[in-house]
């Protein structure tokens, strides 16, 4: 299958350094915890790789014979890069440590650290568009209940539904790129 995706030129190296960076500010709070999250760089490559199949297959399935002259739109983008970091993990924690979302923990940054990258690549990805440098002004609730979707998805990976995390991810900037937003 053969479309086009510009991702690799436009998007590749600013999604590595965002990870590097991510790692990097990881590593500075783990004073606080005895947990240690890696970048592992071949699942980066690959989740980007799988990008570029997953692009390829959401526009041939959903445009068809015009997929060349179609494009898809920004929150598409996002869950489709979401969905490729969440399969491949490219963070992983160095030991055998468990997740749970039961317990509260000052270590559950560290433990669904693909799930926050994330979240943090969503939101550069949307300052990107909208050229704002401020971070994306979601309540602690909305952050959480995020956090949580994006490891259920990460459990049940047939349960993420490109579509439906494209109009979350909607309704996520709406109020960010309209104004409309609560105090954090």
């Amino acid at each position: 299958m053969n479309v086009k995706c510009d991702s690799r030129d436009y998007w590749w190296n600013h999604i590595k350094l965002l990870a590097k960076g991510f790692e990097e500010a990881l590593d500075k709070k783990r004073k606080e915890s005895s947990i240690r999250v890696k970048l592992d760089d071949g699942k980066l490559d690959l989740a980007l790789s799988r990008y570029e199949q997953k692009y390829a297959n959401f526009k041939s399935k959903i445009y068809g014979g015009d997929k060349d002259n179609k494009r898809i739109d920004r929150h598409k983008i996002i869950a489709l890069y979401i969905e490729c970091f969440l399969r491949e993990r490219p963070f992983c924690i160095e030991g055998s440590l468990k997740c749970s979302l039961d317990e509260e923990s000052k270590d559950l940054q560290f433990m669904l650290a693909n799930e926050y990258f994330s979240l943090s690549f969503m939101e550069t990805v949307i300052n990107s568009w909208h050229g704002k440098a401020e971070v994306l002004k979601m309540d602690k609730e909305e952050k959480k209940w995020f956090i949580i979707l994006l490891n259920h998805f990460t459990l049940n990976p047939n349960a993420l539904d490109i579509l439906s995390l494209a109009q979350i991810i909607y309704y996520i900037e709406k109020p960010y790129v309209t104004g409309e937003v609560k105090d954090v």
